[in-house]
């Protein structure tokens, strides 16, 4: 019987699969972004450009304040305010920035390691310069969370990496579902078939190839129903003739039990005497053998073994007779 139903290969799956997975790290990228962007507006951490774009806004303010104004600058920089001979009047950074920021004024087109920071130059009209120094890096708002917690960076990959992840196990984990359904009739008729089960109706699958195996399992079930009741016919047959044959087996055994016990009432010789003992002895024996026969042919299992002890002087004496 063909298993029939609507149905798709495995290569247009696989390549389902793997557009899900990267339509699922996009969702996941989306949500990092958002993630990162409610964080900004919510004031846990400070962008890397935060404190560049702060002095591009303040810089005409820094400029033409009259006097210097050092509360233009934002918190998280550091200033000197050089005079037009290149003395230092008033600053806020350290001995080794306050090197860097005057060799900076010299030459403008010097670039600094980023661990070192950057500098502004703001040309005062009062004719100082106001070198300032930041770091182009982002940070959290609070200073024990700089203390204490990993890089705002370290902390972004760790988020990005936690939902990338969280998104290919979801979309796996409904991927492992759908095929899972799909397997269950193979595993279903599987099952069935290994137990004897054989009247059953084979379901369908949703996949082309485990249809195909489908296929395969229900034309071996027809052939091994047909193979059993084949066999279950001949098992029946042979039941039949062995309780005959024991049945035939009664009548001249009960004719030769018969003859040996007239015998028995009659005056003979001694050697006469023992062959008759001989007769009676092994026709009982016979007679035990064909009761275990029908017996055995009436049950679905086999005469179990049974260890007995035995004299081993009795065991020579009857091989002996």
């Amino acid at each position: 019987m063909a298993v029939k139903k609507k149905s798709v290969s495995l290569r247009v799956i696989f390549p389902v699969y793997l557009l899900s997975i990267a339509t699922g790290l996009v969702l996941a990228l989306l949500l990092f972004v958002g993630v990162m962007m409610l964080g900004q507006m919510a004031g846990i951490y400070i962008p890397a450009n935060n404190a560049e774009s702060t002095l591009l806004r303040e810089k005409e303010a820094i400029a033409s304040s009259s006097p210097f104004d050092a509360a233009l600058i934002p918190q998280d920089c550091t200033y000197v305010l050089i005079s037009e001979n290149g003395d230092i009047l008033q600053s806020s950074m350290s001995e080794a920035d306050q090197r860097n920021a005057l060799a900076y004024a010299k030459d403008q087109s010097m670039v600094f390691p980023l661990r070192t920071g950057s500098y502004m130059a703001v040309e005062r009209a009062d004719g100082t310069c106001c070198i300032i120094h930041y770091y182009v890096i982002a940070r959290y708002a609070r200073p024990w969370m700089n203390a204490h917690l990993p890089s705002i960076n370290v902390t972004a990959l760790i988020l990005l990496a936690a939902s990338c992840l969280l998104g290919c196990t979801a979309i796996t984990l409904l991927w492992a579902r759908y095929l899972s359904g799909q397997l269950r009739p193979i595993l279903s008729a599987s099952e069935k078939i290994a137990c004897e089960d054989l009247d059953f109706e084979i379901q369908p699958s949703g996949i082309t190839e485990f249809n195909t195996v489908l296929q395969g399992l229900s034309e071996m079930k027809q052939a091994l129903k047909a193979s059993l009741l084949s066999q279950w016919q001949l098992e029946k047959n042979r039941r039949e003739q062995i309780a005959a044959l024991a049945h035939d087996i009664k009548t001249p055994l009960a004719v030769v039990k018969g003859n040996a016990e007239l015998l028995a009432g009659t005056t003979l010789p001694e050697t006469q005497r023992e062959y008759l003992n001989y007769i009676q002895k092994n026709s009982v024996r016979i007679e035990q053998y064909t009761r275990a026969l029908i017996e055995i042919n009436q049950s679905d299992q086999a005469a179990a073994a049974r260890p007995v002890h035995i004299s081993g002087s009795a065991l020579c004496q009857r091989l002996k007779e």
